[in-house]
């Protein structure tokens, strides 16, 4: 029925439209706009991030939420001294200023940004890592040699080769058609 389709349609429409504003909302209102100027036009970090960052409930969680407790049993982390054993245990060693970050670079004041970007940028590959390792490689290639950035560059081609397939069989479709009337 042509009516029970359209309400779907628009049913998973509203879905996805919620779903895309739903983290937004989770934000606390102290941290949607992070920083502030001060007198002499210099940008910084409100105290509430600065809490945040320094304490290692938002890296955690967000491991836990990206990268569950693996097939092998890892548990998730319950600190950042955990979660640093995590990512050099897959190779994923965060540095800053050409040293390994440690735990108490993390809980420094005044913060160390860069130790936090590094623990940052070093979560983002594992995540990246993660959503690639199910996506197929060439034929006769070992998985494990090719890279999460190779995988997704060719996962992008396939897409974009479907895709202008699709458009290239649509459009001949419909030129098909219209010399038919």
């Amino acid at each position: 029925r042509p009516g029970v389709a359209a309400e779907a349609t628009r049913a998973t429409a509203t879905e996805t439209k919620q779903a895309a504003v739903a983290p937004a909302e989770r934000i606390p209102a102290e941290l949607r706009e992070p920083f502030y100027t001060d007198q002499y036009e210099q940008e910084h970090m409100k105290p509430p991030l600065i809490r945040l960052l320094l304490s290692s409930d938002v890296y955690c969680r967000a491991w836990c939420q990206a990268l569950p407790s693996g097939p092998d049993g890892t548990l998730p982390p319950k600190d950042n001294a955990a979660l640093l054993q995590l990512l050099a245990h897959r190779g994923l060693v965060p540095t800053f200023q050409d040293k390994p970050v440690k735990e108490a670079d993390l809980h420094h004041k005044p913060i160390k940004l860069g130790a936090h970007l590094a623990l940052i940028d070093s979560l983002m590959t594992a995540f990246a890592m993660e959503a690639t390792s199910s996506l197929s490689v060439a034929l006769g290639t070992e998985p494990a040699a090719v890279s999460w950035d190779q995988k997704l560059l060719r996962w992008i081609d396939m897409v974009l080769t479907v895709h202008s397939f699709t458009f290239s069989l649509s459009l001949s479709l419909s030129l098909s058609l219209s010399l038919s009337l």
